[in-house]
């Protein structure tokens, strides 16, 4: 039974995020607000809200804060992963489209989060204050300042008809966030209860049970733009969604007053290095991309490497710690 609620919270998240998608792309053509903030940060954070909330009650009301760790950085490994699996899908056409030099940019601040991150489960010497590692205050200041560079881009006008006024819009936007939250929190009071009937480390589950399911919304939504053609949105929402993923960390943190966020076991190791290695191979394909004039059959074979090394970590990670 405890099974069955599971999937059915999940579809119930993936429906949500898709509607919550479609609301924030109408405030983008009926309002004055920046295309670059709505639909690469804000889209970004919105597919992201099911980990925020899930995080949030697994410290508030679960007290396992092992599972904020798993949580995040399970649906990190996880979008990347799928972001490898859907570019070799849409290779063909991937390869005709150029791609945008911000993402390059995005790109970096992923890998300076995968790199704090480390350092935060790793290292005997912590700074904290107020009983707060600083390396979540320095995750809010990298993320403010990604969210600028993608707020410097160059943007679009664009206004187009919808059927609802903007408060409608507002609205309904509201609604849907509201249930999604309780749906989170559903999640993750059975994400707990299977780890305890399954056996499963606290760490595992969360990267496991909450990461794949908290990363839903960010799948559906980038396997939409990409058969659009819409290469540079797709990419950009599951590099938004990541970074936006390490500030949800620092949140966390903040709530958290028991236990450590930053936990050091074998499981985080693991997320965060095989992690931090799919971040580099995006960031290799993104040079490639942008800065390889010609694409010929080499690029095409390097591109596909490249998306397939994502892939091969999430087997990795979900292989090595069991054996």
């Amino acid at each position: 039974m405890t099974i069955f609620l599971y999937f059915i919270l999940a579809i119930v998240v993936v429906i949500l995020s898709i509607k919550l998608s479609q609301y924030v792309d109408m405030l983008d053509k009926t309002t004055k607000m920046s295309g670059a903030l709505i639909g690469g940060v804000f889209l970004a954070a919105v597919t992201s809200l099911p980990e925020l909330f899930t995080s949030i009650s697994a410290v508030l009301f679960l007290d396992q804060s092992e599972l904020v760790l798993g949580n995040v950085m399970g649906s990190d490994i996880f979008n990347v992963a799928v972001l490898g699996v859907l570019l070799l899908v849409f290779m063909k056409s991937f390869s005709k489209k150029s791609m945008n030099a911000g993402l390059i940019w995005t790109s970096i601040f992923l890998l300076l989060f995968y790199g704090f991150a480390i350092y935060a489960t790793i290292a005997r010497w912590q700074l904290c204050l107020w009983g707060i590692n600083t390396i979540s205050f320095l995750f809010i200041i990298l993320y403010f300042i990604s969210v600028k560079c993608v707020a410097q881009e160059t943007d679009k006008e664009q206004r187009a008809q919808v059927a609802l006024t903007p408060k409608q819009i507002w609205i309904r936007f509201s609604l849907a966030s509201v249930l999604l939250v309780a749906s989170s929190i559903g999640i993750t009071y059975l994400s707990d209860a299977l780890s305890t009937q399954l056996g499963l480390g606290k760490t595992f589950a969360g990267a496991i049970l909450l990461g794949i399911a908290t990363s839903l919304p960010e799948v559906v939504s980038t396997i939409g733009l990409f058969k659009l053609g819409n290469f540079d949105a797709g990419v950009s929402n599951i590099l938004g969604s990541n970074t936006f993923n390490f500030l949800i960390l620092s949140i966390a943190d903040f709530m958290n007053f028991k236990s450590p966020i930053y936990v050091n076991n074998t499981t985080s190791q693991y997320l965060l290095w095989c992690g931090l290695i799919s971040a580099i191979s995006i960031l290799m394909l993104l040079f490639v991309k942008v800065y390889k004039k010609r694409h010929g059959w080499v690029s095409k074979i390097a591109s596909s490497v490249l998306c397939a090394i994502p892939v091969a970590m999430y087997f990795v990670f979900l292989i090595l710690p069991n054996v």
